[in-house]
């Protein structure tokens, strides 16, 4: 039969893809997913006969729910120009929305970070 679980990608697979360790598969073999670059928190990926056997035959299919792991820890200032002109140069090729703050008009705010919510 098919299964579902929830598959923890790291911010660097979650943007350029690569190998995501899943953990024990229920048949105890351990698990690293392929993933391909760009998955958005709460993409479902599909790996095909990987579910449990299912009556009419073979293997069913495993559904992952993407959940992508950002650092804990703030960057470095260095890390953080580092990265924003990686985003910056993607963003040119239709990667990420234009940032209309340049229009003129817009008054700043300050956001404040609440906790973290618990793992479910």
């Amino acid at each position: 039969g098919d299964l579902a679980a929830e598959l923890a990608v790291p911010l660097e697979a979650a943007l350029c893809g690569g190998a995501v360790a899943l953990g024990p598969h229920l048949d105890g073999r351990k698990l690293r997913v392929q993933v391909e670059p760009v998955v958005s928190p709460g993409d479902v990926l599909v790996v095909p006969g990987e579910g449990t056997w299912a009556q009419r035959g073979g293997r069913g299919v495993l559904y992952l729910r993407a959940r992508v792991a950002f650092p804990q820890k703030p960057l470095t200032a260095r890390q953080t120009r580092a990265l924003r002109n990686a985003l910056q140069a993607w963003g040119g090729e239709g990667g990420t929305p234009k940032d209309r703050s340049s229009e003129g008009g817009w008054e700043e705010v300050r956001a404040q970070r609440v906790q973290r919510r618990a793992a479910l």
